[in-house]
């Protein structure tokens, strides 16, 4: 009775294939992994529809953020705008990271609650 198998030729030809295909999955991983990087104009006009978007959900006129400032990190960049009700207190804050990922670092309250708003235990 004959064995019923592959050929030795089609045997190294899969595992080729699969060296391939674990390479090129790779790759894309790694590409995943690092993405590109933004540039400073690419994340102010982000850090500026952010503060668009939060001006549309909270009612807020758009009157009240002006003068905004910019900081460097390595890693990003952070958008603030001075809160005109109580510039002294508050700003609004947004991070934009090189990878164009951004987020919202402080959200204006001109009266914050210090604590957990707890009171104090009875002794």
């Amino acid at each position: 009775m004959a064995s019923v198998g592959i050929s030795r030729r089609t045997s190294t030809l899969l595992k080729i294939a699969a060296a391939v295909l674990v390479l090129v999955l790779a790759y894309f991983v790694w590409r995943m992994r690092n993405p590109a990087e933004i540039a400073m104009p690419q994340a102010q006009a982000r850090a500026e529809q952010m503060l668009a978007a939060y001006v549309a959900r909270s009612g807020e006129p758009g009157s009240h953020f002006a003068a905004m400032t910019r900081v460097d990190y390595p890693e990003g960049w952070e958008f603030s705008w001075a809160y005109a009700p109580c510039p002294d207190v508050t700003r609004l804050r947004v991070f934009i990271r090189r990878s164009g990922s951004g987020h919202y670092g402080e959200l204006p309250d001109c009266h914050p609650m210090r604590g957990f708003g707890a009171a104090p235990a009875r002794v």
